[in-house]
């Protein structure tokens, strides 16, 4: 399967010419009651099932992400990822370590912090800015999504050119939108079974606005973000519901978000998990916490709340957030990740279909009918980000 292709020589915003096609969210959030930690198993497909046109997924998606689901899976065996991965997210740790007047000329301010390197921008649940992570974002597609000045004005979120650190880091351009645009093509064949399920639940009666799978094919605003957990630097909470994690609990507002396995560094040594409780981990809909284990050659597939919109809540977003380890654990130990936001196009309607309004916008604040979808997301980022 192939993801359609883009204009074939787009201008990288580092001024060189570069062939750009198909390579490609966040959150709120949100005060959760205090739970416990139990064990619930990811529902798991192989990448072969996806391919094979024969094979029924209707009951595995249903397990995964409807009303009962944790709104994860994973996908095992995809061709070329663990090399894909293992070039990536060391990039990570090396764009966090360069100084911090060099940082900040990789910002954009105008886009809200969503391209370019991002550092203490979010606010934490109690308003602090968060300081435990830093990320680089960008399309992981397109390098200029649009040339419309107009549209990086109104959507300055999504629409906006791309920012590279060529100076410093010049191999990051090609090993962030190789991977990001190997997550996307997954994506859209999850989505893809996704729909068959959406459509059999809700029946012929009723005729879905946007198609799961159509909507991350044609949007031109996919997000991804390569991630740094900088190493604990005091003792963090044990409490799955404390917000000094890496990461507080939020549900990521895209229409699916795929994610690789965690590297862990001392330094650039690569090392296994500091402390076995930390990573990701998620709220399942009884209010029990799960920590989700993802291996190296699986992608995982979380629900965002686009979905649930536009699937009528037949779809479930899920809150989600990742634990640090505690800090004696720890010993100087980063955490570098990477995600990647499919999401609808700027301009797409957030209307569900008729009759599921409320099962559609359960626990999703940012959303009111009639909105775009680009409404939505600075909605969104004007709740998230100082």
């Amino acid at each position: 399967m192939e993801m359609p292709r883009g204009p074939r020589n787009c201008r990288s915003t580092n001024g060189s010419m570069k062939k750009s096609g198909p390579r490609a969210g966040t959150a709120i959030a949100r005060n959760q009651p205090d739970a416990r930690v139990v064990d619930e198993p990811l529902v798991r497909l192989r990448y072969h099932q996806l391919i094979d046109p024969n094979v029924e997924l209707r009951k595995e998606i249903q397990r995964a992400y409807d009303v009962d689901g944790l709104g994860v899976l994973a996908v095992r065996d995809v061709p070329e990822l663990v090399a894909k991965r293992r070039r990536l997210l060391p990039l990570a740790a090396q764009i966090a370590r360069q100084p911090e007047q060099r940082r900040k000329e990789w910002e954009d301010p105008k886009s809200h912090y969503n391209f370019g390197w991002s550092h203490g921008k979010e606010k934490l649940q109690d308003g602090r800015p968060d300081r435990m992570k830093g990320s680089y974002y960008n399309n992981p597609i397109y390098n200029v999504p649009t040339e419309d000045p107009a549209l990086w004005e109104a959507y300055p979120s999504s629409a906006r050119p791309n920012l590279w650190p060529t100076d410093a880091v010049p191999e990051l351009e090609e090993a962030f939108m190789d991977l990001g645009e190997l997550i996307v093509r997954v994506g859209t064949m999850v989505a893809k079974h996704c729909d068959r399920y959406v459509e059999g639940a809700i029946g012929e009666h009723v005729s879905l606005p946007h198609r799961m799978e159509d909507v991350i094919r044609h949007s031109r605003c996919p997000k991804a973000r390569l991630l740094h957990y900088f190493p604990p630097q005091e003792e963090t909470s044990t409490s799955e519901t404390e917000g000094e994690n890496w990461c507080g609990w939020h549900t990521d507002h895209g229409t699916l978000t795929g994610l690789v396995s965690a590297m862990y560094l001392r330094g650039d040594e690569k090392v296994a998990s500091p402390d076995p409780s930390c990573g990701l981990h998620v709220r399942n809909r009884r209010g029990e916490v799960v920590q989700v284990s993802i291996g190296e050659d699986e992608i995982a597939y979380q629900m965002g709340e686009a979905s649930q919109i536009l699937s009528g809540g037949f779809l479930h977003a899920t809150p989600h957030c990742v634990r640090a380890p505690s800090l004696s654990r720890a010993g100087g130990v980063s955490r570098n990740t990477f995600a990647v936001f499919m999401q609808p196009q700027w301009d797409t309607s957030m209307d569900p279909p008729e009759g599921y309004e409320g099962m559609a916008g359960r626990n999703v604040p940012a959303w009111s009918l009639g909105q775009t979808f680009g409404q939505f997301t600075e909605r969104t980022f004007q709740q998230y980000y100082q």
